[in-house]
């Protein structure tokens, strides 16, 4: 299982040259985000949040992520492809899957608390 930290970020199949290169610049902070948005899902309860939902928590708290949603909405697969940390919750809310987390998804949280900055 992948820790939801570990620095990697993945392109998807048919990715461009110009959609690789932004994975390549992104691996560096992916870890960070990866953790902030599995912590916001574990948050989020038996609710879950889809992507979009997840960007608005995002900026909200941290303010508006390199990239916007198109930063964030693949570090949701990402949870779930490489380590089972959230996964679909079989709701749709405006065209979007919603993601809960899992119990490994929940214990991870539990150990690492989410990183507000100060007001």
């Amino acid at each position: 299982m992948t820790a939801p930290t570990a620095a990697y970020a993945q392109a998807h199949l048919h990715a461009t040259a110009t959609e690789a290169a932004a994975q390549q610049r992104i691996t560096p902070k992916a870890g960070q985000l990866r953790g902030r948005v599995l912590q916001l899902v574990a948050t989020a309860g038996e609710t879950g949040l889809t992507a979009l939902e997840v960007y608005q928590q995002y900026a909200w708290l941290f303010g508006e992520p390199t990239g916007g949603l198109y930063s964030l909405a693949p570090r949701l697969s990402e949870l779930e492809r490489r380590g089972g940390w959230v996964r679909k919750s079989g709701d749709v809310r405006d065209r979007r899957a919603a993601y809960v987390a899992t119990d490994a998804g929940r214990a991870w949280v539990a150990r690492n608390p989410l990183d507000v900055p100060d007001a």
